[in-house]
């Protein structure tokens, strides 16, 4: 009775975040829309941040096999790598900015978890890029490693909802910019290769 009750809580709590961000949200209100008091709504959850830890935890518990299966589908690196990028924006969609914005800063350890999240995801990229050297399909004088680290930087930085409110574009846009910029130096032509090297 007690998993149905935090689930309750948890879907209820992830609506009002949704609606109204992290900050506007109070234990009252959460509590009140449940039907239950306060007193019993802290026998479940210490705190609003936990509630919200536990909601990022459940968004990022569905996004992990979206990346996997995208991962594992086959394909060459340019392939895989939109697939992976197009089905983290289409879950994400699903991730209101109001909510992420608010976490960014009222509640940085839990928006963490999503930077730390990202990041465990994309440095798999070194490996499909290192395969797709092998197949000379990227230049194989890339620091796989190092363009991957590069492409980490981008996202955590440019994917801050505070970063993308201040540029007034979206996530889709954002994805766009990324898949281009990086597919372009990674899958770049031996000319263009010269041209980085200053040859």
């Amino acid at each position: 009775m007690d998993a149905d009750a935090r689930t309750a809580i948890l879907a209820t709590a992830k609506e009002l975040f949704a609606s109204r961000g992290y900050r506007a949200v109070t234990m009252d209100e959460i509590a009140q829309r449940r039907g239950m008091s306060k007193r019993t709504l802290y026998k479940h959850f210490q705190s609003k941040e936990e509630i919200a830890a536990e909601v990022v935890a459940g968004m990022l518990a569905g996004l992990a096999p979206v990346v996997d299966s995208a991962m594992t589908a086959g394909g060459g690196f340019a392939e895989t790598f939109d697939r992976v990028m197009n089905g983290i924006e289409a879950f994400l969609r699903f991730a209101p900015m109001i909510f992420l914005e608010d976490l960014e800063r009222d509640a940085p350890q839990v928006f963490a978890r999503i930077t730390e999240f990202r990041a465990l995801q994309m440095r798999r990229y070194a490996e499909l890029l290192r395969a797709a050297q092998a197949r000379g399909e990227a230049p194989g004088d890339l620091d796989a490693s190092l363009a991957v680290d590069v492409l980490i930087a981008a996202v955590q930085g440019a994917g801050r909802p505070e970063w993308l409110r201040a540029h007034g574009i979206g996530l889709h846009e954002l994805i766009g910019v990324l898949k281009r910029v990086f597919l372009y130096g990674v899958m770049g032509s031996a000319a263009g290769k010269g041209e980085r090297r200053g040859d």
